[in-house]
């Protein structure tokens, strides 16, 4: 008896099962794209300040610490 990846219907199964996840991720992917998809519509400058403000509210940083802002 042939290994089970050496018989034809396996290859023929898994190409199918592969060809229907390739299609369903072709559907799917345009969906996801507008979770990725964000207006910024604070600046820099405002996202510190605030940040800042925050800090010293409740007491998270040092005074005189430095700051930065990443998205």
């Amino acid at each position: 008896m042939k290994p089970l990846d050496r018989r034809r219907e396996f290859w023929l199964t898994y190409t199918v099962a592969a060809l229907a996840c390739v299609w369903l991720a072709w559907r799917l992917f345009p969906l996801a794209i507008p979770l990725v998809n964000l207006d910024i519509t604070f600046s820099r400058e405002a996202a510190i300040a605030k940040a800042t403000t925050m800090a010293t509210a409740h007491r998270l940083a040092p005074v005189g610490a430095r700051a930065a802002a990443v998205f």
